[in-house]
């Protein structure tokens, strides 16, 4: 059971670090540059 439960949650971690990345890839670039400034 715990098997499963280490699974679900490894799964959604991965869901999370995907989001992040397509987000990153998808932003522009002016606008990254605009919040680094920003700080």
């Amino acid at each position: 059971m715990t098997e499963v439960i280490i699974l679900l949650i490894l799964i959604v971690i991965n869901g999370l670090f995907s989001m992040a990345e397509i987000s990153l890839v998808s932003a522009r670039k002016a606008r990254l540059e605009a919040q680094a400034l920003k700080g």
